[in-house]
């Protein structure tokens, strides 16, 4: 008999730092100069992962929500912000709405 367990823990990848940037880059190849938000880029980054099979997962176990954990969340900023030290990435305050707390960005 199979068991499954239902969890809504943030979830965690098992990417290096640089597979991620490499994730990372291939998301801004796609967008181009087009502003994005962070939360699209951490959507496009976790259903990568998820067809790559990069998700670290414990097994029997279905995942309610596709919540990254704030560890991951941490990588993926730190990456951006490589970027924009870099002058290759902006901030886009323009974009984003007063009450939103999600942030843009765009390719330079």
């Amino acid at each position: 008999m199979e068991y499954h367990y239902y969890s809504s823990k943030p979830l965690e990848l098992s990417y290096s730092d640089e597979e991620l940037e490499a994730v990372i880059d291939d998301y801004l190849m796609q967008v181009g100069t087009a502003t994005f938000p962070f939360s699209n880029l951490c959507d496009s980054v976790m259903y990568a992962a998820k067809n790559a099979g990069k998700i670290k997962e414990v097994p029997n176990t279905v995942y309610f929500s596709m919540n990254l954990s704030e560890k991951e969340y941490d990588r993926i900023s730190l990456i951006l912000w490589k970027k924009i030290w870099e002058k290759k990435l902006i901030l886009n305050f323009h974009k984003a709405s007063s009450n939103s707390n999600n942030y843009y960005f765009r390719q330079i």
